[in-house]
């Protein structure tokens, strides 16, 4: 359960005076929340009340307050998102993930938990790759710094290369020597190519969006996780 504290709290943040998320925007987005989970809110009028609510930061709690603790750290976590710029939005979604991570539903690496652990074993003999892996799962389950949580991953995913194929080749180098290594290891050529082509594209993706520092969707988080670790788990298992 949420605190009604902290719930307070971050309504007094996310619907301040000086907030950019309007009385008719804040309403649109807790009825399309109402409609998803099929929860009854008392403020749905667009038009903000003209007796009855004292503000916009009491309109937004009283909302909140009808759903369940879940649905209610999913709410906070997008709305921070939206707003992340805010320096005071940024410190609640960091309390919000230290005091109630464990409220979350689905995270990236909980949907992944079997095959995020098998390869946590297996890395162990390859401690810079693992230290690594391990700082992106870390920034990842506390939902900051997505941006340096996927360029940890991807620089755990180059750290193994190397070391597996024991050269000091970038992560966008590496066709050829993977190629050898699949062949010695009785790999198909066809597994090998299938394999290179996801490769490609990830290093595209990663150069594009996190080396460039763009804005990381929160929905790819996962997408780039299980690659990663996937990738990971295939060539630890052939070493």
């Amino acid at each position: 359960m949420i605190k009604a504290s902290f719930l307070q709290y971050a309504s007094d943040i996310l619907a301040s005076t000086n907030s950019t998320l309007s009385w008719g925007k804040l309403v649109k987005y807790f009825n399309a929340k109402s409609v998803d989970y099929n929860v009854d809110i008392p403020h749905t009028s667009l038009t903000f009340p003209s007796t009855g609510l004292a503000n916009k930061r009491t309109g937004f709690y009283e909302n909140l307050v009808h759903f369940t603790p879940e649905q209610q750290f999913e709410i906070l976590e997008e709305l921070c998102d939206i707003y992340n710029e805010v320096a005071e939005v940024t410190e609640l979604k960091g309390k919000l993930y230290a005091m109630y991570g464990g409220v979350k539903q689905n995270t990236a690496i909980a949907a992944s938990a079997e095959l995020v652990a098998e390869t946590q074993s297996l890395l162990k003999d390859f401690p810079d790759a693992d230290k690594q892996y391990n700082s992106g799962l870390d920034k990842i389950t506390k939902g900051i710094y997505e941006r340096n949580a996927l360029d940890d991953l991807r620089l755990s995913l180059e750290l193994l290369l190397k070391g597996v194929l024991n050269n000091s080749k970038s992560l966008e180098n590496q066709r050829a020597s993977i190629g050898e290594f699949f062949k010695v290891k009785n790999i198909s050529p066809q597994i090998a190519n299938m394999l290179w082509t996801l490769i490609d594209q990830y290093s595209k993706y990663q150069n594009e969006h996190v080396k460039h520092n763009d804005k990381i969707n929160p929905k790819e988080i996962n997408v780039i996780l299980d690659l990663t670790t996937t990738f990971m788990k295939h060539l630890l298992q052939h070493v």
